[in-house]
């Protein structure tokens, strides 16, 4: 009878991990070119502002370089273990905005399970196409398919940064100091390398 129960809970457990496996396979995750995503998550929560009198910029003031450094600083201080820098609530969510893409999802252990589709706010027809093909692969009705790239289309967040002239002015700093480029390409050395996207020039040499 013992016996029989070990077996039936042996069975039991392989019929979960089949159903997780087959549902993990389905698993999508987005991923953007990590300085289009710095400079979006900075406009947003620092220069913007969360709201008008929520501003998160590591105590930088609206500076992007200090903004960097105390970026890179903060993620050394995780890397090595020491005590959270961050304060519970707030702070602690906004700064995963900034982590490296590869940071999540535990993604060194579960990165042959998800398909990795690239955002680019700039070309929405080849993320919708890719975004469809893949809902296709998992067997998704076409009517659902259909309802949710329309919906990419339609809908637009408030707090979009991509098309304000401050963003365009912030990012054309960046590529003007390419000491603070390289130090953005060594944060996400990784998200540039295993999602494919390309260096900028400043950062092969």
């Amino acid at each position: 009878m013992k016996e029989m129960k070990k077996i039936l809970q042996i069975v039991k457990w392989m019929v979960k991990i089949m159903i997780m496996q087959k549902i993990l396979k389905k698993f999508m995750e987005f991923v953007r070119n990590p300085i289009d995503r710095l400079i979006s998550g900075y406009m947003h929560l620092c220069y913007y502002g969360y709201t008008e009198n929520d501003h998160y910029c590591f105590g930088c003031n609206k500076n992007f370089t200090c903004f960097v450094n105390m970026l890179e600083k903060r993620l050394w201080q995780i890397i090595n273990n020491e005590p959270s820098p961050f304060k519970i609530g707030k702070e602690l969510g906004y700064s995963y905005h900034f982590y490296p893409q590869t940071w999540h999802c535990d993604y060194y252990k579960n990165q042959h399970i998800y398909t990795y589709i690239k955002y680019d706010s700039s070309d929405k027809d080849s993320f919708t196409k890719n975004i469809a093909k893949a809902l296709k692969k998992s067997n998704i009705s076409n009517d659902t398919i259909t309802f949710i790239t329309k919906k990419i289309y339609e809908i637009r967040t408030q707090h979009v940064t991509i098309s304000k002239n401050a963003t365009t002015s912030y990012k054309n700093i960046l590529y003007n100091n390419p000491l603070l480029l390289q130090k953005i390409c060594s944060i996400y050395y990784y998200d540039f390398i295993k999602f494919g996207f390309d260096l900028p020039k400043e950062c092969k040499n």
